[in-house]
């Protein structure tokens, strides 16, 4: 059985694994106060999550977590495209001190079944539903079988964005919360954290894939808010917690590769945050057709939405609430300049007074792609076909 690059590198010393424990501790109770509070329940003196149900996206080298939320009463779950497998040098010891730690820290959970994992490793798969796939594909999970999702430092790693938030909203109960903890900068340079911004898509994928999605998918917070909105969650709250430094954006901004050169400063900096996001009820589809789109110029399109022309952006302010979608997938970034769509393309759109502007993900013909155009309005909640 191969063992996990981590444990080959870990200097072992109880200090380290007391570190181990305090973390899995402070993150397990941070997950249960921010679901009992999103869902209305109680977090006073700890919270109460009796009865619920908890997903835990990319749970890393234990299940310490989740294990606490065990203890405060939830239902829990995980799943992992790659679960770190048990380790006899150190999973006993990690949940012997975690039992011990957490029970005198938090004295309303029940630590005695965690405590019994250590003898009997078994325990830990009757106390964790645990799944190994990649979480943008259809899980084993039930519709509708959890009443929030959270993950710490995971939803960066995972290239099919898209797909795993369709199934997180398959698997979350209407009006059940995300609470995610996200990076969004380059895992490889610290100091440097929007670097990876500049290299050339063709390029980078090679370099996600050999490293597993180590180095991040790039997707930007607000564009990640997008793509849970166009699944039907709404973004609740979207909280900063790591800015970059204002002075090197800039000065690597020319660099940046078209897509996010013109984003504003305030998005570029946010290189850390935590959303909020709750499933509302499923979007509703109008049938309505709409005509055909014409070709403007070079990768641009144009489809006429008299109907929305009052939602349009305008001089003033970009305003449109509405997401483009190929296919079901969210394209972008939407509110671009019209001539960055006509040279550049690649699903770059913009809803302008009553048109529709916009460009197909490879920039290929719409008409003759095959493939499926919908707009949806996110203030109302209604997609429409083209």
């Amino acid at each position: 059985m191969a063992i996990h690059p981590y444990f080959e590198r870990r200097e072992e010393s109880d200090g380290q694994l007391a570190d181990e424990v305090d973390l899995a501790i402070r993150g397990g109770l941070e997950y249960a106060s921010h679901v009992a509070t999103r869902i209305g329940l109680s977090a006073v003196p700890a919270p109460d999550l009796n009865g619920k149900a908890i997903l835990e996206i990319g749970p890393g080298l234990n299940l310490g977590c989740v294990l606490i939320c065990h203890a405060l009463g939830a239902r829990v779950a995980v799943v992992d495209k790659y679960l770190v497998r048990w380790n006899e040098d150190y999973h006993p010891r990690f949940y012997a001190m975690l039992a011990e730690q957490a029970a005198a820290r938090i004295p309303s959970g029940d630590f005695s079944a965690i405590a019994a994992i250590g003898a009997d490793p078994d325990r830990l798969l009757e106390l964790v539903e645990c799944e190994s796939s990649d979480v943008g594909s259809r899980t084993a999970f039930a519709d509708g079988q959890f009443d929030a999702t959270v993950s710490n430092a995971a939803l960066e790693h995972i290239a099919d964005v898209d797909g795993m938030l369709a199934e997180l909203a398959r698997v979350t109960r209407p009006e059940g919360v995300g609470i995610h903890q996200v990076d969004f900068r380059d895992h490889s340079h610290n100091d440097r954290p929007l670097d990876f911004l500049t290299i050339p898509d063709e390029t980078y994928a090679e370099v996600f894939e050999a490293s597993n999605g180590g180095g991040g998918n790039r997707v930007r917070a607000g564009e990640l808010a997008d793509r849970f909105r166009a699944q039907g969650f709404t973004v609740e709250e979207i909280e900063s917690n790591l800015l970059a430094d204002a002075d090197y954006v800039e000065s690597v901004r020319p660099q940046l590769l078209p897509r996010w050169r013109d984003l504003p400063l305030e998005e570029l900096r946010r290189i850390g945050a935590r959303l909020y996001v709750r499933k509302t009820e499923a979007i509703s589809r109008d049938q309505r057709r709409l005509l055909s789109p014409t070709h403007d110029a070079g990768h641009c399109w144009i489809v006429s939405l008299p109907d929305l022309a009052h939602l349009g952006d305008c001089d003033r302010e970009s305003r449109s609430p509405l997401v483009l979608l190929e296919d079901g997938a969210p394209l972008g970034p939407g509110h671009t300049l019209h001539d960055d769509i006509r040279e550049l393309g690649s699903g770059r759109y913009s809803h302008w007074g009553p048109n529709l502007y916009f460009s197909t993900s490879d920039n290929s013909n719409p008409l003759a792609n095959g493939r499926r155009y919908e707009i949806v309005n996110l203030d109302r909640d209604t997609t429409t076909r083209t």
